[in-house]
């Protein structure tokens, strides 16, 4: 019994000395920068809208509350293809000055935006921000911006904005 104990320290010795006069691993070269820099593009689009649901309707107060009211239109510009938001918005009946808020996709050809939006309406005029990720060809970049309704007679929002790619 005890010579096999002993055959198998023999052997783990070995192993052991072999392991410790092998060539090392070296760390590897780096030859390009490790992490690609950000690129940011700027943009600007536009889009005429039109009701497609109005959304649930009450007044309390004084003051319009809208829900789930639905937006389409087509997109022009740096961007092109279509827009669909779905917003809530509480305005002052006697001042139309309020806020707004909800969700939008722009679906293009190469992919879509995805995002939310949040402003607020001054005298019947809309101007907020945006925040959007990209899928499809998209997939990765983020788009940020302002919108501005460009009159308070028309459903006309300007975006401008940029695109952010956080691998280059």
């Amino acid at each position: 019994m005890k010579r096999p104990i002993g055959v198998a320290t023999v052997v783990l010795v070995g192993v052991i000395a072999v392991g410790c006069d092998s060539a090392r691993p070296t760390a590897p070269t780096i030859t390009g920068p490790l992490f690609a820099a950000a690129t940011t593009t700027t943009i600007t689009a536009s889009a005429p809208l039109t009701i497609a649901d109005p959304g649930t309707i009450r007044v309390s107060g004084g003051v319009v509350h809208v829900r789930d009211l639905v937006l389409v239109g087509p997109v022009s510009g740096d961007i092109t293809g279509t827009i669909e938001t779905v917003g809530n918005l509480n305005v002052m009946q006697a001042t139309s000055n309020g806020t707004a808020f909800g969700t939008f996709t722009i679906t293009e050809a190469a992919g879509a935006w995805d995002g939310r939006f949040q402003g607020s309406f001054d005298a019947g005029v809309f101007s907020g921000t945006l925040v959007a990720r990209g899928s499809g060809e998209r997939e990765g970049l983020i788009l940020r911006g302002s919108l501005a309704q460009t009159s308070p007679t028309t459903n006309v929002v300007q975006l401008t904005g940029t695109i952010l790619n956080p691998g280059g």
